[in-house]
């Protein structure tokens, strides 16, 4: 059930989520560009480990004001009940949701402070049109991009529609026993808690892959950590193949080096892109005069 109502509110959103875009930017440190090229593909992080954490609570706080207004509207004792369970669940960080974080502004101050803390950041362009042309091996998923919301007027929208849809199901079901689809309503709500954001952030303009991770499934990706400053972060990597069996190297157009770029810096990034022959990857400085 969880696929089929992700692929609902997918489709009714679609505005919202597929805008086309021809460049999208991965923001990281010189690791992680060597990383991406020897992995040929990304490093998904946990959404419980963000760098704010206020971005999953915002969400979760817009769940549990639609679940109090359903349960004072006077539905039946059945309906409170599973909304109560969907209200426990969304309180626990259970579920193993990953995220790789694109943007559309190749140089953005707040992003170069966000991500490369003190050393070199690099900014990756992705010919968008082609990124979303790979696909995870273990599952031949493509590599979706949806675009982060940041209206509230929307993100209340996906989050009653999403719990509508599991209500409207109990309450037609008078036998209802289901105990998992509490927990698919959990899960589906928070697999796009994970692509809101609140209105002060705009100015990022991010796009998002996110990838669950089935506990059920029956191969499971495997679940790696990493220290990032005060933190034992778990990630997952997701190699990526071009339509589903190809092995052709990702589709970088650009590489930006973020402030402040030394000239040996870009000179060594340079001779890189040209012994690992990434034709046309064109390699320049950040405009902004970092401080």
């Amino acid at each position: 059930m969880f696929q089929s109502m992700s692929r609902t509110i997918s489709e009714k959103y679609a505005q919202e989520l597929y805008q086309p875009i021809e460049k999208v930017y991965h923001y990281t440190d010189l690791h992680g560009l060597l990383g991406i090229m020897n992995l040929n593909g990304f490093w998904a992080t946990n959404y419980n480990f963000l760098n704010d954490k206020k971005e999953i609570l915002h969400g979760i706080e817009i769940c549990k004001e639609i679940i109090n207004k359903y349960k004072k509207s006077g539905i039946k004792e059945r309906g409170v009940k599973f909304l109560d369970k969907v209200d426990k669940l969304l309180s626990f960080d259970d579920q193993d949701i990953f995220i790789v974080s694109f943007c559309s502004n190749p140089d953005l101050l707040s992003q170069w402070r966000g991500y490369s803390k003190g050393t070199t950041g690099v900014s990756i362009g992705f010919n968008s049109k082609q990124l979303v042309s790979y696909c995870r091996p273990s599952d031949n998923a493509y590599f979706f991009l949806n675009k982060v919301i940041y209206n509230i007027e929307t993100q209340r929208k996906i989050i009653e529609d999403i719990i509508t849809i599991g209500l409207e199901y109990v309450l037609a079901n008078e036998d209802f026993e289901d105990f998992f689809l509490p927990n698919e309503i959990n899960m589906t709500l928070k697999s796009y808690i994970c692509l809101f954001k609140d209105k002060s952030f705009e100015e990022e303009s991010e796009w998002r892959n996110v990838t669950v991770n089935y506990k059920d499934s029956k191969e499971p990706y495997e679940v790696k950590y990493r220290v990032r400053d005060n933190l034992i972060l778990p990630y997952i990597p997701l190699p990526l193949l071009y339509h589903q069996s190809e092995k052709r190297k990702l589709p970088i157009e650009e590489i930006i080096v973020g402030p402040p770029s030394s000239e040996n810096t870009l000179s060594s990034i340079k001779y890189w892109v040209k012994k690992e022959k990434l034709e046309n990857v064109k390699v320049k400085p950040s405009n902004i005069p970092y401080r």
